[in-house]
């Protein structure tokens, strides 16, 4: 299931919003998971949904290929700082599978509750 809860803007602005939305996550579910796409239906049908993850949820769109990448490495370097129990998945520090050819980029969040 993919779940929108975006925010647009300038990677400045929108990522103490998006922050805020990925403490919840931290503290509601029990995995998390945060990535970067250029089509999340394809991401989720043929990757995600397989795998487990009860819902991807998007939480920024942009039309920029680097401040999506910013925006994936700042939130997975923030996860992983924070005191929640649960620390992202995310074993490579984001924005690596994000190329420059797309109309719209996407950072999402997979969650899942045991």
């Amino acid at each position: 299931m993919i779940e929108e809860n975006i925010t647009r803007g300038r990677v400045h602005d929108a990522m103490p919003v998006i922050q805020r939305k990925l403490n919840g996550y931290l503290r509601l579910y029990d995995r998390i998971k945060i990535g970067a796409t250029t089509n999340p239906e394809a991401r989720w049908n043929l990757g995600h949904g397989r795998d487990g993850w009860d819902k991807m949820v998007l939480v920024y769109e942009s039309e920029w290929a680097g401040s999506t990448r910013s925006m994936e490495r700042g939130l997975i370097a923030y996860a992983r700082g924070t005191n929640f129990r649960v620390k992202p998945e995310n074993v490579l520090p984001g924005g690596e599978s994000i190329r420059d050819d797309a109309e719209l980029y996407w950072v999402y969040v997979l969650v899942e509750r045991f």
